[in-house]
């Protein structure tokens, strides 16, 4: 970045030692309609038509290199006003000096008077702007999103956990299950699972199904104080779990 001549921008633009200085671009972030089923009579082709429409926000990140602080803000459109915004935003969290790129809207007589020093990078050097690097993370975030809209998870089928454990004979002392609001889809149900599960290998397992979700929901066994099922999920849920699993 110095033999860029970075530091030399920074002194020509009177930064001083101590003043906080943010990398800041933008982002332009999309959302495509999600395809959905519909039921036809069968060996009949549907034919629907469809209005595609794409809508966008624009991502504004602010980066401070020296505490790896980020700032971001949401905005309906680009332009000095947004930019305005958001200078305005940050110069009231101390940021007194903006490295960002050559857009039309940064060079803006508004945005130039909201009192915070700017400083322009060269054309074409985007990778001396380290926000690229939160743009990363937020492509790959979305780009698992949509693959998990491709999976077929199916029902939960909260004894598998003890007949797999049984198929591959894996001692195990406890089953934890996790789950959004589905707790039994399957042909042997969790509590005769874990029976079998203690007859063939003489340990007392115990299992706690966990409903993320739920509303409600009963698979424990009363009268096995090696069960217990947890509705909901907060702080105290992990600690509350392992005192169960410990207690003898």
């Amino acid at each position: 970045m110095e033999k860029r001549g970075f530091r030399e921008a920074l002194t020509a633009q009177g930064v001083r030692a101590g003043q906080r200085v943010v990398f800041v671009d933008e982002m332009r972030v999309g959302l495509i309609g999600q395809v959905r089923r519909r039921w036809t009579v069968r060996g009949v082709r549907l034919c629907q038509r469809v209005e595609r429409s794409y809508k966008w926000r624009y991502l504004q990140v602010a980066v401070d290199p020296l505490s790896g602080e980020v700032w971001w803000r949401w905005s309906a459109r680009l332009g000095k006003e947004a930019a305005v915004a958001a200078l305005s935003e940050w110069r009231a969290l101390g940021v007194a000096v903006v490295v960002w790129d050559n857009a039309g809207s940064h060079r803006a007589r508004a945005v130039r008077e909201v009192g915070v020093e700017l400083v322009y990078l060269p054309a074409y050097w985007s990778e001396l702007n380290l926000v690229a690097r939160v743009f990363c993370a937020v492509r790959c975030c979305v780009a698992c999103l949509d693959l998990c809209r491709t999976v077929q998870f199916g029902a939960t089928d909260c004894a598998q956990p003890m007949l797999w454990a049984m198929r591959h004979r894996v001692e195990a002392d406890a089953f934890v299950v996790y789950t959004d609001n589905e707790t039994w889809a399957g042909d042997v149900h969790p509590v005769e699972a874990l029976w079998q599960y203690r007859e063939r290998t003489g340990i007392p397992a115990k299992l706690v199904v966990v409903g993320m979700a739920s509303t409600g929901f009963s698979i424990a066994d009363p009268n096995d104080a090696g069960m217990l099922d947890v509705v909901g999920f907060d702080t105290a849920a992990p600690n509350a779990i392992a005192d169960f699993i410990a207690a003898l």
